[in-house]
């Protein structure tokens, strides 16, 4: 206490002035003798009445030991809050000074102060119970807020005495805290439960499922049309049957939930049942989001779909992304074509998106399980209606339905390319050649039109043997092959005629010479003979 303090500071100067005599006979040692004696006696006086009236405080102090432990938070009415006397922890401080410079304390205060450890571990648990208790609704997950009503409903009857009966002079206080701390690490495990299959079950497997794509293109590698649909039609079925097996693991993880929330034991004895209603709406919420994931799914592989196999520009090299159908072009007389047509692998593109719609029909409904009160509807529609009469997936069909179509120019420039040798099977060969003959050619004239078709022969070997269109890797080995039998065919007729009119020349030639050599031979004897002889020297010559 202050006084007692500075009472003991006034007391030491004066024993040390009681102690020298001379000081004490001076004239001035009266009056601070007067004005110590007047101090010391305020300051006893102040105490004296200071601790009587502390003593009076003490009952009135203790009262508040009778209220009860807990009250309602007035900030938040379903929240509870320590009812704790700050006075009575007053009062144990101020009774330790009292006991510590030998005041005596009442029995009362004796009382408390030797309860003091009780009080404040009582606190203390209250406390860290009620902060536990405060966070369960916060840590419970929405979903599963309408199931566990009845158990916070328990919990909440079991705190409920320290609201209505207990005070902090009870005897079973122990036994209070020790019970609701063992309800609450019950409820809380229960909470936890309910949590970790949520997440690492229900919303995994959602997660999984947005993320799913239902078609799988191989980064390397061309195929062919009936090759990649049967392909791409087991991928799909073995994505279906994930599909069916994630779905059947979601409901699985709710029913487990339920089941571990209806099988929690209340501290009442009371049997936990489930609202049909609540159920429902719970199998209505995880349905509506294995929907969207299953919509997210279907986006994923038209995605795809449309990324790997629809228009991209045109190239003589290799792409980033590598053609993936193998086109033949083949010369089918009397035009140029592909095998398989630009209408096979829009088809084939077609005939994949409806595998993926196909493969939705076949996951059924989440919905039904064991804590499934209404059976669902036959009328309600399934993932596969709900998922067709989307707008955006109606838009992504409708433009995969044309997706080979913004090729198409690009494919016929490119055959147009070929054009130039379109005569070479749409002309008649005897047709053409007898006009040829008609003009009286020369070997000249034969050799310009063999050097001609070599170099159209040339050009046709320098074609592309692949050139890079959208998803199509375009193959010309076999149309290079007919360009090239035809050439072939056109040269062989004009080197055929050619070599016979040469040989006939030829033929006339040794014979002329044959016939001149005899002529040259005989012996001249006539001048007539000499004239003819020399005329036939001049004409060899």
């Amino acid at each position: 206490m202050w006084a007692r303090h500075l009472l003991t500071k006034i007391e030491e100067p004066m024993q040390r002035f009681q102690s020298n005599h001379v000081i004490l006979a001076a004239t001035e040692s009266k009056k601070i003798i007067r004005l110590f004696n007047r101090v010391a006696r305020t300051l006893i006086e102040y105490e004296t009445l200071w601790y009587q009236a502390w003593c009076d405080s003490v009952e009135a102090t203790k009262s508040g030991l009778q209220a009860t432990l807990l009250v309602r938070n007035p900030e938040n009415p379903k929240q509870y809050c320590v009812n704790f006397d700050p006075e009575v922890m007053q009062l144990i401080r101020e009774a330790k000074v009292l006991s510590r410079i030998g005041l005596p304390l009442p029995a009362t205060a004796q009382n408390i102060l030797e309860h003091e450890g009780r009080f404040k571990t009582y606190r203390d648990q209250l406390e860290s119970f009620l902060s536990e208790f405060n966070e369960l609704d916060s840590t419970t997950p929405s979903r599963f807020k309408a199931m566990l009503v009845s158990h916070v409903t328990d919990l909440d009857r079991l705190v409920r005495p320290g609201i209505l009966t207990l005070t902090w002079e009870s005897m079973n206080i122990d036994g209070y805290v020790h019970q609701i701390n063992a309800s609450l690490s019950n409820l809380q495990g229960l909470v936890g439960q309910v949590r970790e299959k949520m997440q690492n079950t229900i919303d995994n497997h959602l997660i999984a499922v947005r993320r799913m794509s239902l078609v799988h293109f191989p980064a390397e590698g061309q195929f062919m049309l009936d090759e990649f649909v049967f392909m791409e039609k087991e991928v799909i079925a073995s994505k279906s049957r994930e599909l069916i097996e994630l779905r059947n693991q979601i409901e699985e993880g709710i029913d487990q939930i339920l089941e571990a929330i209806q099988s929690y034991t209340l501290e009442f004895g009371e049997r936990v049942i489930l609202d049909p209603k609540d159920v429902y709406t719970l199998k209505n919420t995880y349905g509506d989001l294995f929907y969207a994931a299953l919509l997210g799914a279907v986006k994923n592989s038209f995605a795809a779909i449309k990324k790997r196999l629809t228009s991209r520009t045109a190239s003589r090299f290799t792409l980033i992304d590598q053609p993936f159908f193998d086109i033949e072009i083949l010369l089918v007389v009397p035009k140029i074509q592909l095998q398989p047509s630009l209408d096979d692998v829009q088809e084939a593109i077609c005939e994949t998106a409806l595998h993926v719609l196909k493969s939705i029909r076949e996951v059924p409904l989440l919905g039904g399980g064991a804590y499934f009160q209404e059976p669902i509807s036959r009328k309600t529609l399934s993932y596969y209606d709900r998922i067709t009469n989307e707008h955006n997936i109606v838009a992504v069909c409708l433009m995969l339905t044309g997706s080979v179509d913004g090729t198409r120019r690009a494919m016929l420039e490119y055959l147009d390319t070929f054009q130039k040798f379109e005569f070479l099977w749409r002309d008649d060969k005897n047709t053409a050649f007898n006009a040829f003959l008609k003009k009286q050619p020369t070997i000249h004239d034969y050799e310009f039109e063999l050097a001609r078709f070599s170099e159209l022969e040339n050009q046709i070997m320098k074609i592309d043997e692949v050139y890079n269109l959208s998803c199509m890797s375009l193959r010309t080995q076999s149309l290079k092959y007919s360009l090239k039998a035809e050439v072939t065919a056109w040269k062989a007729q004009y080197s055929k005629r050619m070599h016979k009119q040469a040989q006939s020349q030829m033929y006339e030639l040794v014979e002329y010479l044959q016939t001149s050599t005899q002529r040259l031979s005989k012996e001249v004897r006539k001048r007539a003979l000499c004239v003819c002889v020399c005329a036939r020297v001049d004409v060899c010559a």
